[in-house]
């Protein structure tokens, strides 16, 4: 038999055939067979307070944006001690931008000085105009102006130093006002309600499970001797068998393994592709062809 040149080779060290997962190279494509979708992204949302749950604004199946509301933790206390927070800052700002005090201080300083300077050329005139106690008197009429003008001064900064705090406290009330929500942390899906209304939490707590699906995982494995510069941002193209079509999708690999399963000598690898319609669900079986150029 007159020998060929092969374009296909087998890249899998043998598997159970129902459980295999197959990699073909095939003029410079990688095919793996049996690949499947998995989820992209899901998190588990926790109570970041401690509380009875007052509502849950969300069923499971619900569509959900980042940062909708998907539950709240009782937080009428936090409420009062924000407002309380608010009018704290409200008055220590209105001291911290009042000058009044300062004004009067300077100008009684001025007229002081002004006093102090007739008196005693009032005086090197006329030796007996004024006595050298009303002279003394005078000085220290200025110094003491000068004084309580510098306390004023004082005082201003304390007050605009007090408004920082307070602007600061009525931040963190306004933090942890904000930690009785319980938010969607990404668009998704809601998967799961773990508690109902009325339910005590503590922090940490996981009471939803949001779930990613316009956007899947395709993991599959290849054998660990293909280059991984033959895989790492390479652009994939991903068939999908759903009930009525086949769909396919254009993607890229994420993922590239670094360990080998000592078992098969194969790595795992992943894409991720767009599901914006929907079509497609985690679980699904997939074909996976990982072509020779990057994914633009």
């Amino acid at each position: 038999m007159r020998k060929t040149k092969s374009l296909v080779a087998l890249l899998f060290v043998a598997l159970p055939l129902s459980k295999a997962i197959i990699a073909q190279e095939t003029a410079g494509e990688i095919r793996v067979e049996n690949a499947f979708l998995r989820l992209a992204a899901e998190v588990e949302v926790a109570a970041r307070e401690a509380g009875v749950i007052q509502s849950v604004a969300v069923q499971t199946g619900k569509e959900v944006s980042k940062g909708e509301l998907l539950g709240k933790i009782d937080d009428q206390s936090r409420v009062l001690l924000k407002t309380k927070a608010q009018i704290e800052y409200e008055i220590a700002k209105a001291k911290a931008q009042s000058r009044t005090e300062i004004l009067k201080l300077e100008e009684k300083l001025v007229f002081a000085e002004s006093e102090l300077i007739r008196g005693e050329k009032s005086k090197g005139k006329f030796d007996r105009s004024l006595s050298d106690s009303e002279i003394e008197k005078l000085r220290l009429e200025v110094t003491q102006d000068k004084l309580n003008l510098e306390e004023a001064r004082l005082t201003f900064g304390n007050a605009q130093l007090k408004a920082k705090l307070s602007e600061n406290e009525l931040k963190m009330a306004e933090v942890i006002l904000a930690k009785h929500r319980i938010e969607s942390p990404l668009d998704g899906f809601v998967a799961e309600v773990f508690r109902e209304a009325g339910e005590w939490v503590e922090p940490g707590e996981k009471v939803f499970r949001v779930i990613a699906l316009k956007r899947l995982r395709v993991e599959g494995f290849v054998a660990a001797s293909i280059p991984r510069s033959e895989l790492s941002g390479k652009s994939v193209t991903v068939v999908v068998e759903t009930k009525n079509k086949k769909a396919t999708h254009i993607g890229s690999i994420q993922f590239v393994s670094r360990e080998i399963d000592p078992v098969n000598q194969q790595i795992r690898i992943w894409a991720t592709i767009e599901n914006t319609d929907l079509i497609l669900e985690p679980g699904m079986r997939a074909t996976m062809t990982i072509n020779p150029t990057r994914h633009p």
